[in-house]
């Protein structure tokens, strides 16, 4: 199995709750957290190092239009849950320390190819209703799997 490489730690102070698209863009370089809350919530996270990232509701976009380099993300936990959409504009690695939670809509089905999620240590929930469109790398547990989720390779 391929190694995968060190997650970095978070620089950011700021933990960051948006639940409307309206709401104006924080300034990523501070931001630690990150937490989408509500329906209509949107943000589109530029690459580099958070901490906790949680989508309950909304759409996460990552990634950079017209790259052809994979835009790189460091976290220490991703969850993603009821009606909670993670969006591509162009390849990502999502390289995380500890858990991913996922219980919503994941890549593109399109382009599973943009989307590499590595996991260093730690556990996949894939919860019901999941929707997965990626390449997976992992050292780790699968601890929760309930149907139905649809894998797209």
């Amino acid at each position: 199995m391929p190694a995968i490489p060190a997650v970095q730690s978070a620089a950011g102070t700021l933990a960051v709750t948006i639940h409307t698209s309206g709401q104006p863009a924080p300034d990523w370089t501070r931001v630690r957290d990150l937490t989408l809350s509500g329906s209509r919530a949107a943000a589109t996270m530029p690459p580099g190092t958070y901490r906790n990232v949680s989508v309950s509701a909304g759409v996460l976009t990552l990634g950079q239009a017209g790259a052809a380099v994979p835009a790189l993300y460091h976290l220490q936990t991703l969850q993603l849950s009821g009606n909670a959409r993670l969006e591509l504009t162009g390849p990502v690695v999502l390289r995380v320390q500890n858990s991913i939670s996922i219980g919503g809509a994941c890549g593109t089905g399109i382009h599973p190819d943009w989307l590499r999620v590595e996991v260093k240590a730690g556990a996949l929930s894939l919860l019901g209703g999941s929707q997965l469109s990626f390449e997976f790398v992992a050292y780790l547990l699968i601890t929760a799997l309930r149907f139905p989720f649809r894998i797209c390779l």
